[in-house]
This record gives structure tokens, sequence and C-alpha cells, in this order.
């Protein structure tokens, strides 16, 4: 649990939209412990997402340097940012992202590493895990939203990643799958996972260890052991 798994330092990301530069984050900076549970709040427009985006490695910063794992990101090819990405991060997005002409099994297993049958027997066991098992020959569009976010929790988790990030994971959701979903990355964590959510949702908030809040590219609280 000690050590720093992710650094962001003087953090900045800009977008030209209309002609106009929008700051999407401003100069952020913090440490999250290796082991935690972080929840990330503020307003739509407040730069959660880009954040994650960026801790995931899916996009890049104009200003600012960021490790992951020890890694410094700033100065590696799109080849070894994909690397890194692959082996390190899961990623759980609000819509899913799955490959609708893919089965939820396909849909596991496309993204790992090594070996192709024990990468299959590894998503078997991940599509229990979440309670999927007798759905793995099912499509996406055979599947409801919480089942597909499910299925999308085991891909994030095929190849053992020290850092599990959720971009509203549960933004699509009806309570009940929010609750089945909530319990996928509590499990992950205690597992040993360092999990970092970006949501809307108090579920969260309520069990993470430390929630940063966002306005406007800017943190502008930081609450540690909150519900502890």
């Amino acid at each position: 649990m000690d050590g720093t798994i992710v650094e962001v330092a003087n953090l900045t990301k800009r977008y030209a939209v209309g002609g106009k530069t929008i700051v999407a984050l401003d100069h952020l900076s913090f440490r999250v412990k290796r082991g935690s549970f972080v929840a990330i709040q503020g307003h739509s427009g407040s730069g959660k997402s880009t954040l994650l985006h960026l801790i995931g490695l899916l996009a890049f910063p104009q200003v600012g340097q960021l490790w992951i794992d020890g890694v410094e990101t700033a100065t590696l090819s799109e080849a070894e940012a994909a690397a890194v990405r692959a082996k390190k991060i899961g990623f759980i997005f609000q819509s899913f992202h799955l490959l609708a002409h893919l089965t939820a099994l396909e849909n596991v297993v496309l993204p790992a590493l090594g070996d192709v049958a024990a990468a299959e027997q590894r998503a078997r066991a991940l599509l229990d895990q979440v309670g999927l098992a007798d759905r793995a020959d099912q499509r996406p569009g055979e599947l409801s939203g919480g089942e597909q976010q499910r299925v999308a929790v085991a891909r994030a988790l095929i190849n053992d990643p020290v850092l599990l990030l959720a971009d509203e994971p549960t933004g699509n959701l009806d309570a009940e799958s929010e609750q089945l979903v909530l319990q996928e990355l509590q499990q992950a964590h205690r597992h040993g996972k360092t999990v970092v959510v970006a949501s809307h949702s108090e579920v969260f908030l309520r069990v993470a260890d430390r929630v940063l809040t966002l306005q406007a590219g800017r943190l502008i609280d930081d609450k540690e052991e909150v519900t502890r």
C-alpha cells in the first residue's frame, strides 16, 4: 500500500475549439498512493475526463509531467506509451466501448497480452468473477447496459494492471447495475489494484479513501480518508 503509483506535476491541457483556446486542466499537481481508491468529482467541464485520459495515456499534456508506476511518460514514443498502457493500466469508459461483432468473451480477450489460450482461460475466470460466465457467448447487443459494463470491467482487468481507471463508469446505468459495478471495483481494490474513478455519483464518494474536487481544470479540494 506504500509508495506513489501516479504523480502529476504542473499538468496542463488545452484544446482549440472554434478559434478559441479552452484550458481543460490548469497546472494540476498531486500524487496517488499505491493501493488507494480515489474518486474525482466536479461539474461537467471541470476536467475530470481529460485528467483520466492523460493518466491513462490516451492523450498527452502540453505542459507538465506524469509518472505512472515509476515511469516518466513525457518522453515516451506512441509505441512505448501503448506498451505502458497495455501492461499497467485498465480503463473503463462510460459508453462501454465493446465491439458489437464480438462476443463478451472475445471482447475481454481482445487486449490480452501473451498466450491466447491462457488469455481465454483468464477471460472466462473474469467473466465468472463479474457474474457473467453464462453470457460469455453473447454479443453486446444481447446484453443489458449493466452487463456490458461488467464485461468492460473484466476486459480492463485482463492484463492484471496495477492501475484501474474508470470514467463515469455508471453514468448510463440504473441504480442496481451501478451497485454491481461498484462492487466489482471494490473487489479489484481489495485485491490490490489502485482505483481512480471520475464520477458524479455519490456512491463512489462514500467508499473512496480520498476525494479530489476539480473546478475549471484546477484542484480546489483534496479530502483523504473521508469514510475511514
